[in-house]
Protein backbone atom coordinates (compact mmCIF):
# COMPACT_ATOMS: atom_id res chain seq x y z
CA UNK A 1 0.00 0.00 0.00
CA UNK A 2 1.24 3.04 -1.19
CA UNK A 3 0.81 6.81 0.62
CA UNK A 4 -1.91 7.82 -1.61
CA UNK A 5 -3.55 4.36 -1.20
CA UNK A 6 -3.34 4.92 3.17
CA UNK A 7 -4.49 8.43 2.55
CA UNK A 8 -7.57 7.16 0.77
CA UNK A 9 -8.13 3.96 3.42
CA UNK A 10 -7.87 6.36 6.06
CA UNK A 11 -10.33 8.95 5.34
CA UNK A 12 -12.68 6.29 4.28
CA UNK A 13 -12.76 4.36 7.46
CA UNK A 14 -12.62 7.61 9.03
CA UNK A 15 -15.89 8.36 7.81
CA UNK A 16 -17.10 5.27 8.36
CA UNK A 17 -16.76 5.18 11.87
CA UNK A 18 -17.99 8.67 11.74
CA UNK A 19 -21.38 7.32 10.58
CA UNK A 20 -20.64 4.27 13.02
CA UNK A 21 -20.52 5.82 15.94
CA UNK A 22 -23.53 8.64 15.09
CA UNK A 23 -26.08 5.33 14.84
CA UNK A 24 -24.54 4.07 17.75
CA UNK A 25 -24.90 6.47 20.21
CA UNK A 26 -28.29 7.18 19.03
CA UNK A 27 -29.43 4.57 20.21
CA UNK A 28 -32.41 2.15 19.25
CA UNK A 29 -30.31 0.52 16.60
CA UNK A 30 -30.76 -2.91 14.86
CA UNK A 31 -27.85 -4.51 13.31
CA UNK A 32 -29.51 -3.30 10.34
CA UNK A 33 -29.25 0.31 11.17
CA UNK A 34 -25.67 -0.02 10.15
CA UNK A 35 -25.67 -1.28 6.58
CA UNK A 36 -25.54 1.46 4.67
CA UNK A 37 -22.46 2.48 5.96
CA UNK A 38 -20.61 -0.81 5.55
CA UNK A 39 -21.76 -1.23 1.45
CA UNK A 40 -20.29 3.02 1.24
CA UNK A 41 -16.87 1.38 3.05
CA UNK A 42 -16.56 -1.62 1.22
CA UNK A 43 -17.62 0.11 -2.18
CA UNK A 44 -15.41 2.67 -1.66
CA UNK A 45 -12.25 0.02 -0.42
CA UNK A 46 -12.81 -2.04 -3.70
CA UNK A 47 -11.80 1.05 -5.60
CA UNK A 48 -8.40 0.92 -4.01
CA UNK A 49 -7.38 -1.96 -6.06
CA UNK A 50 -7.60 -1.66 -10.16
CA UNK A 51 -8.62 -4.78 -10.75
CA UNK A 52 -12.11 -4.19 -8.74
CA UNK A 53 -13.73 -1.64 -10.68
CA UNK A 54 -16.94 -2.19 -11.20
CA UNK A 55 -17.63 -3.70 -7.67
CA UNK A 56 -20.26 -3.52 -5.80
CA UNK A 57 -22.26 -4.82 -2.39
CA UNK A 58 -25.58 -6.21 -2.63
CA UNK A 59 -27.62 -6.22 0.63
CA UNK A 60 -29.46 -9.90 0.66
CA UNK A 61 -32.94 -10.52 1.94
CA UNK A 62 -33.58 -9.95 5.43
CA UNK A 63 -32.68 -13.27 7.22
CA UNK A 64 -34.49 -15.89 9.00
CA UNK A 65 -33.74 -16.82 11.94
CA UNK A 66 -31.19 -19.28 10.86
CA UNK A 67 -30.11 -16.56 8.27
CA UNK A 68 -28.47 -16.37 5.22
CA UNK A 69 -25.25 -13.65 4.80
CA UNK A 70 -26.39 -10.33 4.93
CA UNK A 71 -24.13 -8.81 2.11
CA UNK A 72 -22.95 -10.26 -1.34
CA UNK A 73 -19.85 -8.46 -3.18
CA UNK A 74 -19.81 -8.52 -6.97
CA UNK A 75 -17.65 -7.39 -9.41
CA UNK A 76 -19.32 -6.98 -13.21
CA UNK A 77 -21.89 -9.91 -12.41
CA UNK A 78 -19.81 -12.59 -10.88
CA UNK A 79 -19.75 -13.49 -7.21
CA UNK A 80 -16.35 -12.29 -5.05
CA UNK A 81 -17.36 -13.23 -1.78
CA UNK A 82 -20.00 -12.75 1.40
CA UNK A 83 -20.25 -11.01 4.20
CA UNK A 84 -22.16 -11.56 7.40
CA UNK A 85 -22.04 -8.99 9.68
CA UNK A 86 -22.88 -8.75 13.48
CA UNK A 87 -23.36 -5.86 16.35
CA UNK A 88 -20.94 -4.09 17.32
CA UNK A 89 -20.84 -5.33 20.48
CA UNK A 90 -20.40 -8.48 19.54
CA UNK A 91 -17.74 -11.24 20.49
CA UNK A 92 -16.78 -12.67 17.33
CA UNK A 93 -14.83 -15.50 18.60
CA UNK A 94 -17.96 -16.66 19.87
CA UNK A 95 -19.43 -16.24 16.60
CA UNK A 96 -17.17 -17.58 14.80
CA UNK A 97 -17.97 -21.23 15.94
CA UNK A 98 -21.28 -20.74 16.25
CA UNK A 99 -23.67 -23.24 14.39
CA UNK A 100 -24.36 -20.40 11.71
CA UNK A 101 -20.75 -19.14 10.74
CA UNK A 102 -20.05 -23.18 10.30
CA UNK A 103 -22.35 -23.77 7.85
CA UNK A 104 -21.53 -20.75 6.07
CA UNK A 105 -17.91 -21.21 6.22
CA UNK A 106 -18.65 -24.59 4.89
CA UNK A 107 -20.30 -23.58 1.85
CA UNK A 108 -19.15 -19.98 0.98
CA UNK A 109 -15.19 -20.00 -0.64
CA UNK A 110 -14.64 -16.63 0.73
CA UNK A 111 -16.41 -15.03 3.70
CA UNK A 112 -15.60 -11.87 6.21
CA UNK A 113 -17.03 -11.91 9.05
CA UNK A 114 -17.21 -8.06 10.90
CA UNK A 115 -18.91 -6.29 13.61
CA UNK A 116 -17.95 -3.41 12.14
CA UNK A 117 -15.30 -2.66 13.71
CA UNK A 118 -13.13 -5.94 13.47
CA UNK A 119 -12.84 -7.74 10.06
CA UNK A 120 -12.43 -11.30 9.67
CA UNK A 121 -11.65 -13.49 6.85
CA UNK A 122 -12.30 -17.32 5.78
CA UNK A 123 -10.83 -18.67 2.48
CA UNK A 124 -12.86 -21.93 2.07
CA UNK A 125 -13.97 -22.28 5.77
CA UNK A 126 -10.29 -21.64 7.06
CA UNK A 127 -9.56 -18.67 8.88
CA UNK A 128 -7.18 -16.57 7.32
CA UNK A 129 -6.74 -13.20 8.52
CA UNK A 130 -8.02 -10.85 11.04
CA UNK A 131 -7.99 -7.33 12.39
CA UNK A 132 -9.68 -5.22 14.11
CA UNK A 133 -9.75 -1.81 12.66
CA UNK A 134 -11.46 0.28 15.29
CA UNK A 135 -11.36 -0.40 19.02
CA UNK A 136 -14.65 -1.79 20.52
CA UNK A 137 -14.09 -0.20 23.92
CA UNK A 138 -13.46 3.20 22.29
CA UNK A 139 -17.05 2.81 20.60
CA UNK A 140 -18.87 1.89 24.22
CA UNK A 141 -17.51 4.45 25.56
CA UNK A 142 -19.69 6.93 23.54
CA UNK A 143 -17.58 10.29 23.41
CA UNK A 144 -15.11 10.11 20.34
CA UNK A 145 -15.68 7.40 17.23
CA UNK A 146 -12.59 5.08 17.14
CA UNK A 147 -9.70 5.98 15.15
CA UNK A 148 -9.08 3.59 12.50
CA UNK A 149 -5.84 1.14 12.82
CA UNK A 150 -4.13 -1.59 11.23
CA UNK A 151 -4.77 0.18 7.64
CA UNK A 152 -1.92 -2.13 6.36
CA UNK A 153 -3.50 -5.19 7.92
CA UNK A 154 -6.69 -4.51 6.89
CA UNK A 155 -5.47 -3.48 3.37
CA UNK A 156 -3.69 -7.11 3.06
CA UNK A 157 -6.82 -8.34 3.94
CA UNK A 158 -9.37 -6.62 1.90
CA UNK A 159 -6.69 -7.35 -1.12
CA UNK A 160 -6.83 -10.89 -0.50
CA UNK A 161 -10.71 -10.93 -0.51
CA UNK A 162 -11.16 -8.60 -3.17
CA UNK A 163 -8.52 -10.67 -5.45
CA UNK A 164 -11.13 -13.77 -5.06
CA UNK A 165 -12.38 -15.24 -8.34
CA UNK A 166 -14.53 -18.71 -8.55
CA UNK A 167 -12.07 -21.54 -9.70
CA UNK A 168 -12.76 -23.02 -13.50
CA UNK A 169 -12.91 -26.18 -12.11
CA UNK A 170 -11.44 -29.16 -14.32
CA UNK A 171 -12.43 -32.33 -12.27
CA UNK A 172 -15.75 -34.38 -11.52
CA UNK A 173 -15.00 -34.65 -8.37
CA UNK A 174 -14.01 -31.34 -7.59
CA UNK A 175 -17.14 -30.46 -9.19
CA UNK A 176 -19.25 -32.46 -7.12
CA UNK A 177 -18.05 -31.40 -3.56
CA UNK A 178 -18.21 -27.71 -5.15
CA UNK A 179 -21.92 -28.25 -5.83
CA UNK A 180 -22.93 -30.59 -2.50
CA UNK A 181 -21.71 -27.77 -0.35
CA UNK A 182 -23.93 -24.99 -2.34
CA UNK A 183 -26.70 -27.87 -2.24
CA UNK A 184 -26.70 -28.55 1.07
CA UNK A 185 -26.74 -24.65 2.24
CA UNK A 186 -29.85 -24.52 -0.31
CA UNK A 187 -31.85 -27.47 1.43
CA UNK A 188 -31.53 -26.23 4.70
CA UNK A 189 -32.81 -22.39 3.61
CA UNK A 190 -35.49 -24.45 2.17
CA UNK A 191 -36.37 -26.36 5.49
CA UNK A 192 -36.47 -22.13 7.16
CA UNK A 193 -38.31 -21.33 4.21
CA UNK A 194 -41.30 -24.28 5.20
CA UNK A 195 -41.01 -23.49 8.59
CA UNK A 196 -42.13 -20.55 7.46
CA UNK A 197 -44.70 -21.41 5.28
CA UNK A 198 -43.44 -19.26 2.40
CA UNK A 199 -46.17 -19.15 -0.03
CA UNK A 200 -44.78 -20.57 -3.16
CA UNK A 201 -42.51 -23.11 -1.37
CA UNK A 202 -45.74 -24.50 0.74
CA UNK A 203 -47.77 -24.19 -2.41
CA UNK A 204 -45.09 -26.57 -4.52
CA UNK A 205 -44.26 -29.28 -0.77
CA UNK A 206 -48.38 -29.61 -1.00
CA UNK A 207 -48.81 -30.50 -4.69
CA UNK A 208 -45.86 -32.84 -4.33
CA UNK A 209 -47.43 -34.30 -1.48
CA UNK A 210 -50.78 -35.01 -3.17
CA UNK A 211 -49.94 -35.74 -6.25
CA UNK A 212 -46.97 -37.64 -6.04
CA UNK A 213 -45.63 -38.88 -2.50
CA UNK A 214 -48.06 -39.07 -0.18
CA UNK A 215 -45.87 -39.20 2.95
CA UNK A 216 -43.58 -36.49 1.88
CA UNK A 217 -41.94 -34.47 5.15
CA UNK A 218 -40.99 -31.02 4.73
CA UNK A 219 -37.22 -32.36 5.20
CA UNK A 220 -37.69 -34.70 2.36
CA UNK A 221 -38.93 -32.03 0.31
CA UNK A 222 -36.12 -29.35 0.98
CA UNK A 223 -33.50 -32.80 -0.27
CA UNK A 224 -35.73 -32.87 -3.29
CA UNK A 225 -36.13 -29.53 -4.24
CA UNK A 226 -32.30 -28.76 -4.00
CA UNK A 227 -31.22 -31.46 -5.66
CA UNK A 228 -33.51 -30.66 -8.37
CA UNK A 229 -32.20 -27.01 -8.94
CA UNK A 230 -28.40 -28.20 -8.75
CA UNK A 231 -29.17 -31.41 -11.15
CA UNK A 232 -31.08 -29.16 -13.41
CA UNK A 233 -28.66 -26.53 -13.40
CA UNK A 234 -26.02 -28.87 -13.74
CA UNK A 235 -27.81 -31.38 -17.00
CA UNK A 236 -28.23 -27.91 -18.71
CA UNK A 237 -24.68 -26.54 -18.55
CA UNK A 238 -23.13 -29.98 -20.07
CA UNK A 239 -25.16 -29.14 -23.20
CA UNK A 240 -24.40 -25.14 -23.56
CA UNK A 241 -20.59 -24.28 -25.00
CA UNK A 242 -21.03 -20.98 -24.21
CA UNK A 243 -23.17 -18.27 -22.51
CA UNK A 244 -24.63 -20.18 -19.88
CA UNK A 245 -26.93 -18.27 -17.23
CA UNK A 246 -28.93 -19.75 -14.60
CA UNK A 247 -31.80 -17.41 -15.27
CA UNK A 248 -32.36 -19.27 -18.45
CA UNK A 249 -31.00 -22.66 -17.76
CA UNK A 250 -34.43 -24.51 -18.08
CA UNK A 251 -34.40 -24.12 -21.69
CA UNK A 252 -31.34 -26.34 -22.20
CA UNK A 253 -32.55 -29.59 -20.18
CA UNK A 254 -32.19 -32.14 -22.47
CA UNK A 255 -35.70 -32.72 -24.06
CA UNK A 256 -35.05 -36.32 -22.92
CA UNK A 257 -35.65 -35.49 -19.48
CA UNK A 258 -38.94 -33.28 -20.12
CA UNK A 259 -40.66 -33.73 -16.52
CA UNK A 260 -36.99 -32.68 -14.98
CA UNK A 261 -37.39 -29.65 -17.33
CA UNK A 262 -41.06 -29.27 -16.46
CA UNK A 263 -40.42 -29.47 -12.72
CA UNK A 264 -37.01 -27.14 -12.82
CA UNK A 265 -39.19 -24.45 -14.39
CA UNK A 266 -41.95 -24.37 -12.28
CA UNK A 267 -39.47 -24.33 -9.21
CA UNK A 268 -37.17 -21.51 -11.12
CA UNK A 269 -40.32 -19.42 -12.20
CA UNK A 270 -41.24 -16.14 -11.41
CA UNK A 271 -42.34 -16.38 -8.00
CA UNK A 272 -39.07 -18.24 -6.69
CA UNK A 273 -38.47 -16.77 -3.33
CA UNK A 274 -35.84 -14.10 -3.10
CA UNK A 275 -34.10 -15.96 -0.11
CA UNK A 276 -33.00 -18.50 -2.33
CA UNK A 277 -31.77 -16.65 -5.66
CA UNK A 278 -28.38 -15.30 -4.70
CA UNK A 279 -27.30 -19.60 -3.75
CA UNK A 280 -28.88 -20.26 -6.94
CA UNK A 281 -26.75 -17.74 -8.72
CA UNK A 282 -23.51 -18.99 -6.98
CA UNK A 283 -24.13 -22.75 -8.35
CA UNK A 284 -24.81 -21.19 -11.37
CA UNK A 285 -21.12 -19.71 -10.93
CA UNK A 286 -19.82 -22.12 -10.01
CA UNK A 287 -20.94 -24.05 -13.29
CA UNK A 288 -20.55 -21.25 -15.86
CA UNK A 289 -17.05 -21.25 -14.88
CA UNK A 290 -16.23 -24.94 -14.65
CA UNK A 291 -14.30 -26.51 -17.73
CA UNK A 292 -17.03 -28.68 -18.92
CA UNK A 293 -14.68 -29.82 -21.92
CA UNK A 294 -12.13 -31.31 -19.54
CA UNK A 295 -15.00 -32.71 -17.39
CA UNK A 296 -16.57 -34.37 -20.49
CA UNK A 297 -13.09 -36.12 -21.47
CA UNK A 298 -12.16 -37.47 -17.95
CA UNK A 299 -15.82 -39.24 -18.68
CA UNK A 300 -14.86 -40.51 -21.93
CA UNK A 301 -11.83 -42.04 -20.70
CA UNK A 302 -13.03 -43.40 -17.84
CA UNK A 303 -16.38 -44.30 -18.47
CA UNK A 304 -16.70 -44.85 -21.49
CA UNK A 305 -19.16 -44.15 -23.90
CA UNK A 306 -22.03 -43.35 -20.87
CA UNK A 307 -23.81 -39.92 -20.47
CA UNK A 308 -22.02 -38.11 -17.70
CA UNK A 309 -25.39 -36.29 -16.82
CA UNK A 310 -26.60 -39.75 -15.68
CA UNK A 311 -22.84 -41.49 -14.31
CA UNK A 312 -22.15 -37.75 -12.49
CA UNK A 313 -25.32 -38.24 -9.97
CA UNK A 314 -23.10 -41.01 -8.04
CA UNK A 315 -19.99 -38.72 -7.96
CA UNK A 316 -22.11 -35.76 -6.53
CA UNK A 317 -24.99 -38.25 -4.16
CA UNK A 318 -21.61 -39.11 -2.39
CA UNK A 319 -21.08 -35.98 -1.69
CA UNK A 320 -24.09 -34.64 -1.15
CA UNK A 321 -25.65 -37.60 0.95
CA UNK A 322 -23.56 -40.35 0.98
CA UNK A 323 -25.56 -42.10 3.39
CA UNK A 324 -28.48 -41.72 0.67
CA UNK A 325 -26.04 -42.82 -1.90
CA UNK A 326 -25.94 -46.06 0.54
CA UNK A 327 -29.36 -46.75 0.83
CA UNK A 328 -30.01 -46.10 -2.82
CA UNK A 329 -27.30 -48.55 -4.50
CA UNK A 330 -26.06 -45.64 -6.32
CA UNK A 331 -22.77 -47.25 -7.02
CA UNK A 332 -20.98 -47.28 -10.79
CA UNK A 333 -20.56 -50.09 -12.46
CA UNK A 334 -18.16 -49.80 -15.62
CA UNK A 335 -20.43 -50.16 -18.19
CA UNK A 336 -18.38 -53.02 -20.47
CA UNK A 337 -18.62 -55.16 -16.75
CA UNK A 338 -22.65 -54.35 -16.99
CA UNK A 339 -22.96 -55.18 -20.36
CA UNK A 340 -20.53 -58.52 -19.86
CA UNK A 341 -23.13 -60.04 -16.68
CA UNK A 342 -26.09 -59.10 -18.88
CA UNK A 343 -24.83 -61.09 -22.11
CA UNK A 344 -23.75 -64.00 -19.63
CA UNK A 345 -27.08 -64.27 -18.15
CA UNK A 346 -28.72 -63.86 -21.12
CA UNK A 347 -26.58 -67.06 -22.56
CA UNK A 348 -27.13 -68.87 -18.94
CA UNK A 349 -31.14 -68.78 -19.26
CA UNK A 350 -30.88 -69.88 -23.13
CA UNK A 351 -28.23 -72.62 -22.52
CA UNK A 352 -28.63 -73.94 -18.54
CA UNK A 353 -32.81 -72.85 -18.30
CA UNK A 354 -34.40 -74.02 -21.47
CA UNK A 355 -35.11 -70.21 -22.35
CA UNK A 356 -34.91 -70.37 -26.15
CA UNK A 357 -35.08 -66.18 -26.05
CA UNK A 358 -32.86 -65.44 -22.90
CA UNK A 359 -34.04 -62.59 -21.33
CA UNK A 360 -36.85 -61.97 -23.88
CA UNK A 361 -38.25 -64.94 -23.20
CA UNK A 362 -41.89 -64.13 -22.30
CA UNK A 363 -41.99 -65.95 -18.71
CA UNK A 364 -38.76 -64.21 -17.63
CA UNK A 365 -38.82 -61.88 -14.93
CA UNK A 366 -36.12 -59.32 -14.26
CA UNK A 367 -35.86 -57.88 -10.68
CA UNK A 368 -32.76 -55.00 -9.40
CA UNK A 369 -33.48 -54.32 -6.17
CA UNK A 370 -30.32 -52.32 -5.97
CA UNK A 371 -31.06 -50.50 -9.43
CA UNK A 372 -29.22 -47.38 -8.43
CA UNK A 373 -29.06 -45.58 -12.13
CA UNK A 374 -30.79 -48.13 -13.77
CA UNK A 375 -27.45 -49.33 -15.86
CA UNK A 376 -28.00 -53.12 -15.79
CA UNK A 377 -32.11 -52.45 -16.84
CA UNK A 378 -31.41 -50.63 -19.64
CA UNK A 379 -28.59 -53.02 -20.80
CA UNK A 380 -31.60 -55.47 -20.55
CA UNK A 381 -33.53 -54.01 -22.73
CA UNK A 382 -31.19 -53.70 -25.14
CA UNK A 383 -30.45 -57.06 -24.89
CA UNK A 384 -33.93 -58.25 -25.60
CA UNK A 385 -34.01 -55.61 -28.48
CA UNK A 386 -31.05 -57.42 -30.18
CA UNK A 387 -32.27 -60.81 -29.72
CA UNK A 388 -35.80 -59.92 -31.16
CA UNK A 389 -33.93 -58.47 -34.34
CA UNK A 390 -32.12 -60.98 -34.71
CA UNK A 391 -34.98 -63.54 -34.78
CA UNK A 392 -36.78 -60.94 -37.34
CA UNK A 393 -39.22 -60.33 -34.80
CA UNK A 394 -38.73 -56.38 -34.86
CA UNK A 395 -42.71 -55.52 -35.55
CA UNK A 396 -42.94 -56.92 -31.78
CA UNK A 397 -40.46 -54.77 -30.19
CA UNK A 398 -42.70 -52.10 -29.25
CA UNK A 399 -45.38 -53.65 -28.03
CA UNK A 400 -43.00 -55.68 -26.05
CA UNK A 401 -41.31 -52.99 -24.43
CA UNK A 402 -44.48 -50.81 -24.08
CA UNK A 403 -46.55 -54.16 -21.71
CA UNK A 404 -46.82 -52.98 -18.20
CA UNK A 405 -44.35 -54.16 -16.10
CA UNK A 406 -46.47 -57.00 -13.86
CA UNK A 407 -46.86 -59.00 -17.32
CA UNK A 408 -44.32 -60.90 -19.01
CA UNK A 409 -41.10 -58.54 -18.91
CA UNK A 410 -41.42 -57.58 -15.37
CA UNK A 411 -38.58 -54.70 -14.31
CA UNK A 412 -40.14 -55.00 -10.98
CA UNK A 413 -39.15 -50.92 -9.57
CA UNK A 414 -40.44 -49.31 -6.69
CA UNK A 415 -38.89 -45.88 -7.98
CA UNK A 416 -41.57 -43.43 -5.92
CA UNK A 417 -41.08 -45.64 -2.97
CA UNK A 418 -37.14 -45.22 -2.92
CA UNK A 419 -37.53 -41.83 -1.80
CA UNK A 420 -36.87 -38.13 -1.97
CA UNK A 421 -33.51 -38.67 -3.89
CA UNK A 422 -34.35 -41.44 -5.97
CA UNK A 423 -37.54 -39.39 -7.08
CA UNK A 424 -34.98 -37.07 -8.67
CA UNK A 425 -33.67 -40.09 -11.03
CA UNK A 426 -36.97 -40.92 -11.30
CA UNK A 427 -37.32 -38.26 -13.70
CA UNK A 428 -34.47 -38.88 -15.80
CA UNK A 429 -34.42 -42.38 -15.94
CA UNK A 430 -37.53 -42.68 -17.83
CA UNK A 431 -36.00 -40.09 -20.45
CA UNK A 432 -33.01 -42.60 -20.79
CA UNK A 433 -34.67 -45.29 -21.35
CA UNK A 434 -36.98 -44.12 -23.98
CA UNK A 435 -33.93 -42.45 -25.35
CA UNK A 436 -31.85 -45.01 -25.87
CA UNK A 437 -34.91 -47.29 -27.09
CA UNK A 438 -35.13 -45.36 -30.19
CA UNK A 439 -38.46 -43.60 -28.16
CA UNK A 440 -40.19 -47.17 -27.50
CA UNK A 441 -42.71 -45.96 -24.95
CA UNK A 442 -42.28 -47.80 -21.68
CA UNK A 443 -45.11 -48.45 -19.08
CA UNK A 444 -44.30 -48.52 -15.39
CA UNK A 445 -46.75 -50.05 -13.24
CA UNK A 446 -45.43 -49.96 -9.51
CA UNK A 447 -46.08 -53.12 -7.15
Amino acid sequence: MNRTERGKLEKACSAYFKEIHTIYTGGSFREESFYPALKELIEECARLFPMQTGTGALVLPKKTEAGIPDFRIGKNGEIVGYIEAKLPDANLREIEDSEQLKRYRDSLPNLILTNFLEFRLYRYGSAIDKVEVGRQFTLQSLRFPPVPEKLDIFYELLEKYFSFSTPEIQKSSDLSVALAKRTRFLEHILQEELSKENEEVTRLFKAFKEELIEGLTKERFADLYAQTITYGLFAARMKVKNGFKGETAWKFIPESLPLLKEIFYSMMGPHFPESLSWIVHDISQVLEKADIPSILREFKTTRWDEDPVIHFYETFLATYNPQERQRLGVYYTPLPVVSYIVRSIHGLLKDKFGKSEGLATRDVTLLDPAAGTLTFVVQAIKQVQKELEEKNKQGLITSYISCPISTPLRFLWRLIQWGTSSLLWFWKIWGIILKRMNGFNFISQTP
